[in-house]
């Protein structure tokens, strides 16, 4: 048995990051290793008892287990440490996207410089993507392997749902559009806005579209798009639901036709992972990781051309056949994220390092 300490910057309700890190942990624990999680601050009302705001002793036998997506707040202190080190990679945003946004910018600059210090001091690095390898080996790093983000669909499916917001949601004769994710500019929020405008004008006035995500944290960015559709009639069916509840989110998903992303940079995007798990016809732009998160399912777009977009997306609607097949293939392909074929995975990965 070892005693592996994940490290994050946050435990955040609804990030991606934290809850890879949360799976990982049960991962560990169900393969009969000690855990611990090592973090800076929290939004959460109760932690699991095994984590710490504090350095661990990190001695010779423990691996540490650092995620990073931008400047950590361990690295530095970590790499004096005698332990074993693993890096879960799960991206560095371009700094180019945060232009004029100073605090972001700088977490994301600060970080790349940060990661080309640190990563000679790592035994290995579980990275959510091939796209997210790609760096690290053209870096030199040694040991790159791809561990993706996964889910315990089970539990997931078990999520409640808040009934009263799904039922708002489907009334009328509305074809409904999501998106989930944090609204900055990087994940092309103006494009998708675009699309929906598009696709509300020239096919269904009555169709709406959901965006789920925290925008408050990037206010230049969500300015602008509020003034872009100040003026357009689409613009009242808009919602920016901004951070929600589980049970709201399930709402939002069940009530959902057709989920679209236009992200021009993406190192996973588990929302295509939860959009097919919940059996909606998934729709995105071929960039970032988005080609090996969705695979052969879903339908990825080859343009970010507005209309062509929502011609798409109508075509879907409309052919029930279509529609069916693919929903077919994207349930197919949603099984390798699932917890049973992801615990073998983190086993071997483990094993590799001489952890067995």
């Amino acid at each position: 048995m070892t005693h592996i300490v994940q490290f994050t910057n946050a435990l955040v309700q609804g990030d991606a990051v934290t809850g890879d890190l949360l799976m990982m942990d049960r991962a560990f624990r169900d393969l009969g290793h000690e855990t611990s999680i090592a973090y800076r601050y929290t939004n959460f009302d109760m932690l699991p008892s095994q984590a710490t705001t504090s350095m661990p002793a990190m001695g010779g036998g423990m691996l540490a287990v650092l995620h990073f997506a931008g400047n950590s707040e361990w690295a530095d202190g970590l790499s004096r440490k005698p332990c074993k080190k693993v890096m879960k990679f799960h991206n560095v945003t371009p700094p180019l996207y945060f232009s004029g946004m100073k605090t972001h910018e700088l977490f994301c600059i600060e970080g790349l410089r940060q990661l080309k210090r640190i990563a000679r001091g790592y035994e290995a690095f579980w990275c959510d993507s091939e796209f997210n390898a790609l760096p690290l080996r053209g870096m030199g790093c040694a040991n790159v392997e791809v561990m993706p983000l996964f889910l315990d669909f089970a539990e997931w499916l078990r999520q409640p749902c808040n009934e009263a917001l799904m039922a708002g949601n489907r009334r009328g004769k509305t074809d409904n559009f999501l998106f989930v994710g944090r609204v900055v500019p990087n994940k092309a929020i103006h494009l998708l806005l675009d699309a929906f405008d598009a696709y509300n004008r020239l096919f269904n006035g009555n169709s709406r579209l959901f965006i789920v995500g925290n925008h408050h944290d990037y206010p230049e960015y969500f300015g602008s798009l509020l003034s872009r559709i100040a003026s357009r009639s689409s613009g009242r069916a808009v919602t920016f639901a901004g951070k929600v509840s589980g049970g709201d989110l399930m709402a939002y998903y069940r009530s959902a036709d057709i989920y679209l992303c236009m992200s021009e940079h993406e190192g996973f995007c588990l929302p295509l992972v939860e959009s097919m798990l919940s059996d909606i016809l998934t729709v995105a732009y071929k960039a970032g990781a988005v080609e090996t998160t969705m695979g052969p399912a879903g339908v990825k777009l080859l343009t970010r051309d507005a209309v062509k977009a929502a011609a798409l997306c109508r075509v879907l609607i409309e052919d029930a056949d279509l529609a069916s097949r693919i929903r077919s293939r994207q349930r197919e392909w949603v099984e390798q994220f699932g917890y049973p074929r992801n615990l073998l995975r983190i086993r071997d990965l483990l094993a590799e390092l001489g952890y067995d």
